[in-house]
């Protein structure tokens, strides 16, 4: 939560894919950065993607999409898929293997 006025009553949710980091007294919401996402308002820190999803590159997201075929995310926190390179496959959205 956040409150961008003095004297406020209260303090208002940020919103999905938005967050204050989990630290008290903050005056604004900031966007959790691309690989990262925060899916319902009021979320005190942003999570990372799952591996084989990423944010498309995106800050704020909602949350995280999977991977398309060709392409993967190995690690949890992937900003983007990244392309298997010539001479391989992708056998699941975080793997790609060589052609035999």
């Amino acid at each position: 939560t956040f409150s961008e006025n003095d004297g406020s009553a209260e303090c208002t949710l940020c919103e999905a894919g938005y967050s204050t980091e989990g630290v008290r007294g903050e005056d604004k919401c900031v966007a959790c950065p691309a690989g990262q996402f925060t899916a319902e308002p009021g979320t005190g820190s942003c999570s990372k993607c799952a591996a084989g999803t990423s944010t498309d590159n995106k800050a704020g997201a909602h949350y995280c999409t999977d991977c398309p075929a060709g392409k993967i995310a190995a690690e949890e926190g992937a900003a983007n898929c990244t392309a298997c390179n010539a001479g391989s496959y992708s056998v699941s959205k975080k793997l790609c293997a060589v052609c035999k």
